[in-house]
């Protein structure tokens, strides 16, 4: 039985080379790919060609433009993009795919969907991920969508994919799936969740298609963690992982990194947990592990501003840690409290104080167009954007992905449509308006206003070493990839340029 896990295009349609392993799918991968019988591949979709020279790097005014190319890109079926897979899906023949949804990919995942089954109406069709996850029912309005994962996938997937391997039909004792017979739609209820996170297959991430795209430094995502305690309001984790945390073991994590150290030569390592700080204890101990392997290792985090202090800091950076990334969302207190952040602008400040005294390089990430926000309250961001001196700042348009407290919100006021367009959900669409108090066209101007500013903030403040060194010093990368070196390299000396031009500007 031939299975296909496919993450479908997103920033590759608009013309923005994103290289990066799609961990889901390789958690899937691992999953079934031990049983005989089964054939499974990961086609990422996103990571372009070395030959399609696309840039690494554009600027917040671009990013939000480009959103534009990649709706025009779904309607054009002549796309080198889907020509390409178009291909691959023929001469593979898979017998099941498998496709992780985020709500901004929705419409990519539908021409995938659509795609394969004109090529062969008997493969069968999965999505899972995050919006099928909440919007189940409607995603199997899809005729082109056989079953939904729901929530944590490895065991359900494995027992659907075995049940159909052994065609027996009888879908309804596994838990977590969502399916249609005979034109009704079934619901089973929601699966447990995997209590020991150790015991789930390590990250299959051999079986990829096109393995001459990747970077060395695709193969060091990892994580380490599951859940969430904390209920920011436009946050829809919750649905896939709960509130409630599991962890992995200290050990457990470092025999995965000796590993990919081991068969990738890759020292370089990014923790995409949400809070991967929530454990002090825990970092502590993996941190203690990482200087005894003995082995240099960079690596970076995603965290809160409320769970940084001076030690835990110091200990990350002994172990190799030199960049993380923090969410801060708004410089509004209102507005802190309004999305449920549980932080107040004093933490903010206080984190940001630590990150600048040990030179620990950091993101912040920032929103606007909350439902309930004012104009006053994006002034408050901007100010805030203005007092971070060394941050590289990550801004969204707010957008209201289903499953969260902010969508419920956007509904009861009427902001969003009973039939909302999916592919338009993207927290990098200028055109998004989700505002009570503020009208589109004045959003607008203020959005043109806080891009330029973003701009100019990360032109200055990124620092020019790292900079260098994350476009285009890595020699495995000029040895395995020259195309790819030349293209990182053509991406630096822009982002050079830009930064001579707003030094004067």
């Amino acid at each position: 039985m031939k299975i296909l896990l496919i993450n479908p295009p997103f920033e590759r349609l608009k013309g923005i080379a994103h290289i990066y392993f799609p961990l889901g799918l390789g958690y899937l991968c691992a999953a079934v790919s031990k049983n005989a019988g089964f054939d499974v591949m990961i086609y990422n979709i996103e990571v372009p060609a070395a030959s399609e020279k696309l840039p690494f790097h554009v600027d917040y005014e671009d990013m939000f433009r480009l959103h534009e190319t990649y709706i025009e890109s779904l309607g054009n079926p002549d796309h080198y993009v889907w020509k390409e897979a178009e291909t691959l899906i023929k001469e593979f023949k898979p017998d099941l795919i498998g496709i992780t949804v985020m709500t901004a990919k929705y419409g990519s995942a539908q021409k995938i969907s659509e795609m394969a089954k004109n090529i062969d109406k008997n493969c069968k069709i999965v999505w899972g991920g995050p919006h099928p996850t909440v919007d189940a029912d409607g995603v199997l309005q899809n005729p082109f969508v056989d079953f939904v994962v729901r929530g944590e996938g490895e065991i359900v997937f494995k027992e659907l994919v075995e049940s159909i391997y052994s065609k027996t039909g009888n879908f309804s004792d596994i838990r977590g799936l969502s399916y249609k017979t005979n034109g009704k739609t079934f619901h089973n209820p929601d699966a447990e969740l995997i209590e020991n996170l150790d015991e789930i297959n390590q990250v299959e991430r051999n079986r990829v298609f096109f393995r001459d795209r990747y970077m060395p430094s695709s193969w060091g995502d990892m994580v380490t963690l599951r859940g969430c305690p904390f209920k920011c309001g436009y946050c829809g984790a919750h649905n896939t992982w709960s509130y409630r945390v599991r962890y992995r073991s200290p050990l457990a994590i470092i025999r995965e990194m000796k590993d990919i150290i081991s068969r990738y030569d890759m020292k370089q390592f990014y923790f995409w947990d949400d809070n991967f700080t929530l454990n002090r204890q825990r970092v502590s101990e993996l941190c203690g592990l990482i200087r005894e392997m003995d082995i240099p290792v960079r690596w970076g985090c995603t965290t809160r501003v409320d769970l940084l202090d001076d030690l835990i800091i110091q200990e990350m950076k002994r172990a190799g840690c030199d960049h993380m990334s923090i969410g801060i969302e708004t410089g509004s207190e209102r507005m802190l409290e309004n999305i449920q952040k549980g932080i107040t602008l004093e933490k903010v400040y206080a984190a940001v104080d630590l990150l600048d005294k040990h030179s620990m390089e950091y993101e912040a990430f920032f929103m606007a167009g909350f439902p309930e926000e004012r104009e006053d309250d994006i002034r408050d961001t901007m100010d805030c954007i203005k007092q971070l001196k060394n941050a590289r700042v990550c801004l969204s348009v707010f957008t209201p992905y289903p499953g969260t407290r902010q969508y419920e919100i956007a509904k009861e006021l009427g902001l969003v449509s009973h039939f909302p367009e999916w592919s338009s959900f993207s927290h990098q669409s200028r055109k998004n308006h989700f505002m009570k108090y503020v009208s589109k066209e004045r959003f607008s101007e203020i959005m043109k206003e806080i891009i330029i500013l973003t701009d100019r903030a990360n032109s200055k403040n990124v620092g020019i070493i790292r900079l260098f060194w994350n476009s285009c010093l890595d020699l495995r990368l000029l040895i395995r990839h020259p195309r790819l070196f030349m293209n990182k390299l053509k991406t630096f000396k822009a982002i050079i340029t830009q930064k001579v031009k707003n030094a004067f500007s």
